[in-house]
């Protein structure tokens, strides 16, 4: 295998039947979408329409496509469909400026755009100011709009083609694109899945068993590299929030199910802030797996609520 879309493809004939990714309820509802699990093969279906929709309109090998989907898993189904015609997706954050989204739009050269109606507007403007020609499109359309240009290379994608291009923050400067590879994912996604195989592991992923909750944005590289690609990689079931919501979070990962849980060091902070509860260790959660908590909060949260935070670095 060597893109992300034959992997998906590879891990759903396993398990078809089973939850590949759930929409929990908090979640549905500030999406306005339907709550419950989406089976692998349904996945499978959803991705195979769009990428037939794609391949139609023209776009192919080399092509860039954005999506502003939020942590929708319509992301999830476009990032897949375009993955198998070897266009690089272009995330797009919900919270850039006009500015930064004009930046973003004139610099990755991306010919469409893959938003909900809300941001349809604000795109053509960006666009129209950086004096790009791009197309925007509803994620739930029959069909797109066609590709400006032919697709850039006729080869078959494989391991070093682009399947994403990530923006930095931009704190000191202009953002950078970082452009990744099928093989940075897919490497990811191994790195992940063969954690517990060192011997005393705390952090162990048990193929097709993991419910992995992710309140992260997909646009970020943590969520989609990471929690996303474990379980392309590995099976099991993706628990993506629209965002962390400190009261609900527990009711978040008990009704999902979830095992395995990603966090950044503020969220252990503001759960331990809430009184102790009986229900605080009324979960499945196995370990759990993010960067920068405090060395103060590390032992307590642990104690408390009853699995190890795992951190990590690079």
């Amino acid at each position: 295998m060597t893109t992300v879309y034959q992997t998906f493809l590879s891990t759903a004939a396993k398990s078809p039947a089973s939850a590949f990714l759930h929409v929990e309820s908090v979640t549905a509802v500030n999406y306005g979408i339907e709550s419950g699990d989406i089976a692998w093969a349904d996945a499978v279906k959803r991705v195979e329409r769009l990428r037939e929709a794609f391949a139609q309109a023209g776009y192919g090998h080399g092509h860039r496509v954005g999506l502003l989907l939020e942590n929708r898993p319509e992301f999830i189904f476009h990032w897949l469909a375009l993955n198998a015609l070897g266009v690089c997706v272009v995330p797009i954050s919900t919270d850039l400026r006009a500015s930064e989204l004009k930046y973003l739009i004139g610099h990755s050269e991306i010919q469409l755009a893959v938003a909900l109606p809300s941001s349809h507007a604000e795109l053509a403007a960006a666009a129209s100011a950086a004096g790009t020609t791009m197309s925007v499109s509803e994620p739930a359309a029959a069909s797109f709009p066609r590709a400006a240009t032919d697709r850039p290379r006729f080869d078959a994608p494989g391991l070093e083609t682009e399947c994403a291009l990530l923006y930095t923050s931009g704190t000191t400067g202009t953002p950078k694109g970082c452009r990744l590879s099928n093989a940075y994912y897919m490497n990811a996604g191994r790195w992940y899945a063969a954690l517990g195989d060192r011997p005393g592991s705390l952090c162990s992923v048990r193929p097709g068993q993991e419910r992995i909750i992710t309140p992260l944005p997909l646009n970020h590289v943590n969520a989609m590299a990471f929690s996303a690609m474990v379980v392309i990689t590995a099976g099991g079931c993706l628990v993506q929030l629209d965002r962390f919501h400190p009261r609900t979070w527990w009711r978040s990962v008990r009704d999902s199910g979830a095992t395995i849980v990603h966090y950044l060091g503020v969220m252990p902070a503001m759960l331990l802030a809430a009184p102790p509860g009986a229900s605080d260790r009324d979960h499945q959660v196995r370990w759990g797996f993010g960067a920068g908590v405090d060395r103060k909060n590390h032992a307590p949260f642990e104690e408390r609520f009853g699995f190890p935070l795992i951190e990590g670095w690079r």
